[in-house]
């Protein structure tokens, strides 16, 4: 009877400490795959969505910065990632 009880522990052991982080690492590949993807297909003139809620409009690529255009004669550089979507598109 202890056996069992025993092996039954082991197996909850085994799926807690590796099968679960297995499937995390799995799905955080994919997340950060996507994410790579998203940013690569941003080009010039894209209308995106900033992490603030702002939209602009690409203007300039340089490396991590991009220039984007909020408002008329107004062109702020960002960090890449702080554009969190494109208009028009859904994640």
């Amino acid at each position: 009877m202890n056996y069992l009880i025993v092996a039954a522990l082991l197996v909850v052991l085994v799926v807690y400490l590796v099968l679960i982080p297995l499937a995390k690492r799995k799905n955080m590949k994919s997340a950060q795959t996507k994410l790579e993807n998203f940013y690569n297909s941003l080009r010039m003139g894209d209308l995106v969505i900033l992490s603030d809620g702002i939209k602009g409009k690409i203007m300039a690529l340089d490396g991590e910065f991009y220039q984007v255009q909020i408002a008329n004669n107004v062109v702020v550089e960002i960090n890449k990632f702080g554009i969190v979507n494109k208009v028009g598109e859904r994640k």
